[in-house]
Formats: structure tokens, sequence, C-alpha cells
């Protein structure tokens, strides 16, 4: 039943051949420590339009099929209330369809941490799954039963593993997200002196050539 009104790789990152089985940390709550460690992606375009992607100009999440853009409550009924996510009138994005089940997420550069909040279409919980990938390979997965009647949950997590994509499976409804964010990798203090060593070498080369 469908609630709708109208119803370069990143810089400085460090990966590490073979760590692919580092832990995943769930997040289980929107609270001031994850909304102020990350970057929200902004849902901008026009109400009941189709996206592809979003972006901030850092970093591109990528759709495998187009999400209509909708707002609480005018197009979507409702989304629940904080804690549970960061704001009970969110604009989200609604999956393609009653058969929408499966939404893959392709991010343009390697983050640490990646969340969203989901809820599913149909009235009622249903089991809603997000897989984390580096690449080809799954390195945890979050699954929660969001109530399409009573609110969304956050489905976010962080990684030691650089996380490339993800996918959301929702059991016999379409769904919708919101309040997309992520945090990119940054180097270690000991990365930051190897770059550092680096440079100076390259200045003391330089230095040399010139002289």
């Amino acid at each position: 039943m469908r609630r709708i009104h109208y119803l370069a790789a990143a810089v400085f990152s460090v990966a590490i051949a073979g760590q692919l089985s580092a832990a995943l940390i769930q997040i289980p709550q929107p609270n001031a420590a994850y909304t102020s460690s990350t970057s929200l992606l902004p849902v901008t375009g026009v109400e009941l339009s189709n996206v592809n992607s979003l972006t901030d100009g850092t970093l591109t999440a990528t759709f495998s099929a187009p999400l209509q853009i909708a707002t609480v409550p005018t197009n979507w009924l409702n989304w629940g209330t904080p804690p549970a996510v960061e704001s009970a009138t969110p604009r989200v994005l609604i999956t393609p369809g009653v058969n929408a089940t499966l939404l893959t997420i392709t991010l343009s550069q390697g983050v640490t941490l990646f969340g969203l909040e989901a809820m599913p279409d149909a009235f009622g919980t249903a089991q809603i799954t997000e897989n984390f990938y580096n690449g080809n390979t799954n390195i945890g997965s979050i699954t929660l039963s969001p109530d399409g009647s009573v609110g969304a949950l956050l489905f976010a997590a962080s990684s030691t593993t650089l996380i490339t994509s993800v996918d959301i499976t929702a059991v016999g409804t379409d769904f919708a997200i919101a309040n997309l964010r992520y945090s990119l990798a940054t180097p270690e203090p000991a990365t930051w002196m190897c770059m550092l060593a680096g440079l100076g070498v390259i200045a003391s080369l330089r230095r040399r050539k010139l002289s």
C-alpha cells in the first residue's frame, strides 16, 4: 500500500590489503556525536521528481534505480520522532513500485562510516537488511525491523575497512530512505609523518636540481 498523497579514490585514504575482516561497528541512533562527525548528502530536487544520485560535491552516492523525492508529511505520511531518527519531517527517497525491495548505493570513494534511515512502505513491521561492501567483499550487515506505521530506524556503521557500496533489502515491501550520512577516511598520525617526510625529500631533491 503506497503511502503517497498522489499518494580520485579518496585523497590520503589508507587501505591495507588483507584487512577486509575488520570489525563493522553499528551505530544505534542518530545522536549528536553521529551527526557532528558525519556529512549529510542533501536531497535538493523537486518534489515527486526522480533522482539517480545524491552529492555534496565531495561524495556522490549513485542508486541502482531512480528514487522519488517526497517530504514528510506532505507526500509520505510519517517518519517517526527523535531520538530514533534525526527529524520527524525529513525529505525522503522512495523506491519505485511495490516490487522494489532491493536498492544498491555505490559511493564515489571509500568511506569509514555510512548511514541512512529506512522505513517500509507497508504498515506494520518489515525486515530490512543493509549490507556493507568493500568492492565485492561483504564486510558486515545490519538487520532491523522498522514499523511502517510507527517510524524509521537508523542503519549506520563505521568500519576500519573502507565502505565502497551498500545494498538495502526489504522483505515483501518497497521502502523509503532518508538522511544519508558519511565520514571520509582520514590518515593516521604515522601516515601524516610519512607523507610529510616524502614531501621533504621531494623539496630537497628539487633544491639540489635547481642549485
